[in-house]
């Protein structure tokens, strides 16, 4: 019987190959299997499609209330109820905004009063700023003859610092001058680098500086000045935080009280003035100094560590 099923087994194979015996063994494709589609995966394309259509609807928003913006500005018109508002930084950061659209390049450096007498070109140097490049503007303009002999005679005092900034690249800015031919009109200034555009001169005689028991030590600031080409560019800051460098490493006010006291002249009786020095700690001797001369005004350190700052005046 089972020899009667080869020939017809063959025949049935060659018939398959088109009469040819194959050495190859013959694979039947099977089609390919449907699985059910994964819930999970479907829930996530439906949250990314989700997604990128609230993208979309943002950007687009966006997109028509920076026209609407455009629109309102270029047509100059106030809304009583406007629809977008005009980003507008907090009052702290409008600062720090400032600052970085600043293009003045400076640096500070402290110089104490024994230090300069071995470079007195130093001095003749901060003393051109104060006759030629500061301007006190109280009635009249121009260099104020008052300050600058106070500056001079603070110099020659035995201890304190000078604090100094200077530019470290060319600084050019647009003024309005007044010309007798054209009129008013702006010009371009230029105050060029390594130049000194700025001062503070703390200073005081033996007997200040040596102190008491009860008070400790004390010196004046005698000057605060800055370049009248270089002002807006943060520069009495800056020389302030020098200024608090020197009090905390030097061996004679690390230690101890020590309190600084305005030496101000008329120049500085103004309402700008009263702000810097009361953001820097510094408060009057009475009531009525605190809205009227700054004359007298104190900050005392105690261990080189300055007053902490009134909350009015942060």
């Amino acid at each position: 019987m089972a020899g009667s099923l080869i020939p017809s087994l063959l025949a049935l194979r060659l018939s398959a190959t088109g009469g040819a015996l194959s050495s190859k063994p013959v694979v039947v494709e099977e089609p390919p299997v449907q699985l059910p589609p994964n819930p999970i995966d479907a829930a996530d394309d439906a949250v990314a499609e989700a997604e990128e259509a609230a993208a979309a609807a943002e950007a687009e928003a966006e997109a028509e209330a920076e026209a609407e913006a455009d629109e309102s500005d270029s047509d100059n018109v106030i809304r009583r109820n406007p629809r977008v508002r005009p980003f507008r930084p907090a009052p702290y950061r409008q600062k720090s905004l400032r600052r970085i659209e600043s293009s003045a390049a400076f640096m500070t450096r402290a110089y104490s009063l024994q230090e300069l007498e071995r470079c007195p070109w130093r001095k003749e140097e901060a003393l051109n700023l104060m006759n030629n490049n500061v301007s006190v503007d109280y009635g009249k303009g121009g260099p104020d003859a008052q300050l600058s002999k106070s500056f001079k005679t603070g110099l020659e005092l035995p201890h304190g610092w000078l604090i100094t900034a200077r530019a470290t690249a060319d600084y050019e800015l647009s003024v309005w001058v007044d010309d007798s031919d054209k009129g008013r009109r702006l010009k371009t200034v230029k105050v060029p680098k390594d130049e000194m555009v700025g001062a503070l001169l703390v200073a005081a005689n033996k007997k200040e500086w040596k102190g008491t028991a009860r008070d400790g030590q004390s010196a004046d600031v005698v000057a605060l000045a800055v370049h009248q080409h270089f002002q807006g560019n943060y520069v009495p800051n800056d020389l302030w935080k020098e200024l608090l460098t020197a009090v905390r490493e030097d061996d004679d006010t690390k230690t101890g009280r020590f309190t600084l006291k305005v030496q101000g002249g008329p120049c500085l009786n103004n309402a700008r003035s009263r702000k810097l020095y009361r953001e820097w700690g510094f408060d009057g001797v009475n009531e009525a100094a605190r809205g009227d001369s700054i004359q007298g005004w104190y900050a005392t350190f105690t261990d080189g560590a300055p007053p902490p700052v009134p909350v009015a005046a942060q």
